[in-house]
């Protein structure tokens, strides 16, 4: 139902035609990736897509810990994850051809999810954070949930707040009041109704409704079904030719 709405809100809005670098991480006690374990399709999605900008807040400091998590400014996701990035990317070639996508976050080891989640639980900002001792945890520990925003020109565009807010700001639901009350202005939400349309329309992706950058793949139902939570490293070598 938010998902109709909201494409049904960007066809409303004409669409103008408007057209870094992270922190070395520390060594850090994190699991290795074992032969024969599932990690075969996880792939590095720059080798598929030279254009995109990769700039994982995590393995620097700047994120909601304050802490170094992830090694390296690498997104892995999935190959068939992969392929509809791809087709998201595509979809935004014809019809926004001035944009790319900005990577934010992908694979996220279950490790890295435990945390993140001790870092917020008993606090008010525990409802943006995937408890990882539950049944699904994060889509992003099965490498079938990306963070992402648009770049023009090399640099992030405008959407309103940064990555990974906790303000309402950032939530798709309230978006519709918040132009209405002039906390978005139209080119901030413009964007972001270009990133979703390609996402949801391009991709096959779908949205949360408290999150403007976070995709899924695919129902969680799926999901659980088609891949397993993983805890393997980020800078695990992976061979281009990962299928």
């Amino acid at each position: 139902m938010m998902i109709r709405f909201l494409l049904i809100t960007a066809s409303a809005i004409a669409v103008p035609n408007v057209a870094p670098a992270s922190d070395q991480a520390p060594q850090i006690d994190r699991p290795r990736a074992k032969p024969g374990t599932a990690t075969i399709d996880l792939v590095d999605v720059t080798t598929f897509e030279s254009r995109w900008l990769v700039d994982i807040d995590y393995a620097t400091e700047r994120n909601f810990t304050g802490k170094v998590l992830y090694p390296v400014n690498r997104c892995l996701l999935r190959r068939a994850v992969t392929d509809q990035l791809l087709r998201a990317q595509k979809y935004l070639d014809e019809h926004h051809s001035e944009y790319v996508f900005m990577l934010k976050d992908c694979y996220r080891p279950m490790h890295v999810q435990q945390i993140m989640w001790e870092a917020v639980k008993g606090t008010p900002q525990q409802s943006y954070v995937a408890n990882p001792n539950t049944r699904t945890g994060s889509i992003h520990n099965y490498g079938a949930a990306v963070d992402l925003t648009l770049a023009r020109g090399g640099k992030e565009v405008d959407m309103g707040t940064p990555y990974d807010s906790f303000e309402k700001l950032a939530q798709p639901r309230h978006e519709q009041r918040f132009r209405k009350e002039g906390q978005l202005t139209l080119e901030q939400l413009t964007h972001r109704l270009i990133l979703r349309d390609a996402m949801v329309k391009g991709g096959g992706f779908s949205i949360i409704n408290n999150e403007w950058w976070h995709f899924d793949a695919m129902p969680t139902s799926q999901i659980r079904k088609k891949f397993e939570k993983l805890d393997v490293s980020l800078d695990l070598p992976i061979s281009k030719t990962s299928n």
